[in-house]
C-alpha cells in the first residue's frame, strides 16, 4: 500500500506540473487483464529475488558482524560516549549503507542510468533495509517493492530503471528537464522520487503499524545470543 501511495503521489506532481501526459493505449481489455496477471507475477519473482539478494541473508550476516566487532569495542572501552550511542545501530546502519550503495550502482547501468537514478535506487535500497529491520520480515520489503515497480511500470506505465512494458494501460509522454521528469530511466532518476523516498523512510522509520511481531522476533536470534546459549546448554547435558 505504501509503495502505491507514494507512487500515486510522485505521478501527481509530474502530471500537475505538465511533465507527464497519460493517454489511453487503446489495448483490448482482455489483454490488459492477462498482462497484468503476467506482469505482477513477474515483479513479484524480481522483488524476491532482489531483496533476497539485498536485504536476505547477507544484509543480515554483515550487520550482525559488525554489530559483534562494535560490542568488542565498547567493552575494551576504547570507544568515546558519542560512539557508544552510536554502536547500538551501527550494524544495521553500516550494513544497510553497503549494500544499498551496491544496489544502487549496479541500476546504473540499465538503460537510461544516471547518478541521479543510482543514487535514487540506493536510497530506496535504504528504505527497504529500514523496513526489513522495523518488522524483521522479509515480506515487508518485498511488499513495498513489488507495489512501487507495479504501479510505476504498468498501472502508470513508465520506466522502472530504463525498462517499460509493452501491453499497458496508458502512453506515457514525457517533456520537462531531466531533474524532474528522471528522462529515459523513468520517474526514480528525478528529484521528486528522491522527496518521495525520503518520505516513506520517515513513515517507515515513525509508522507503529511496522514494528517487529513476537513470532519475527522469536524467529530472528542474533548469533551473539546462540553462542551466549550454547555454554548453557552444553553444562546442562553434562549435568
Amino acid at each position: 500500500m505504501l509503495g502505491m501511495v507514494c507512487v500515486t503521489i510522485l505521478v501527481a506532481v509530474q502530471l500537475a506540473t505538465g511533465a507527464l501526459h497519460l493517454q489511453p493505449s487503446g489495448i483490448d481489455a482482455g489483454l490488459l487483464a492477462r498482462s497484468f496477471f503476467l506482469t505482477s507475477v513477474l515483479c513479484t519473482c524480481l522483488a524476491f529475488f532482489e531483496e533476497l539478494l539485498f536485504r536476505g541473508y547477507l544484509l543480515q550476516v554483515l550487520a550482525e558482524g559488525i554489530e559483534d566487532f562494535v560490542s568488542l569495542v565498547r567493552r575494551s572501552g576504547a570507544a568515546s560516549g558519542r560512539a557508544q550511542k552510536f554502536a547500538g545501530n551501527a550494524g544495521k546502519i553500516v550494513a544497510s549503507v553497503v549494500l544499498s550503495a551496491t544496489f544502487g550502482f549496479a541500476h546504473y547501468f540499465n538503460a537510461g542510468g544516471t547518478l541521479t537514478g543510482a543514487f535514487a535506487t540506493g536510497m530506496g535500497g535504504l528504505v527497504l533495509s529500514l523496513a526489513y529491520f522495523r518488522t524483521r520480515s522479509l515480506w515487508t520489503p518485498v511488499g513495498l517493492h513489488v507495489t512501487w515497480n507495479l504501479f510505476m511500470g504498468w498501472i502508470f506505465s513508465l520506466p522502472i530503471s530504463g525498462e517499460r512494458f509493452e501491453t499497458v494501460p496508458f502512453t506515457a509522454t514525457v517533456s520537462g528537464p531531466d531533474w524532474l521528469t528522471g528522462g529515459s530511466f523513468g520517474p526514480e532518476a528525478g528529484v521528486p522520487a528522491i522527496l518521495a523516498l525520503a518520505c516513506m523512510a520517515l513513515f517507515v522509520a515513525r509508522s507503529r503499524h511496522l514494528e517487529a511481531t513476537a513470532d519475527a522476533m522469536a524467529w530472528y536470534v542474533p548469533q551473539r545470543e546462540r553462542v551466549r546459549e550454547a555454554p548453557e546448554l552444553g553444562a546442562a547435558t553434562e549435568g
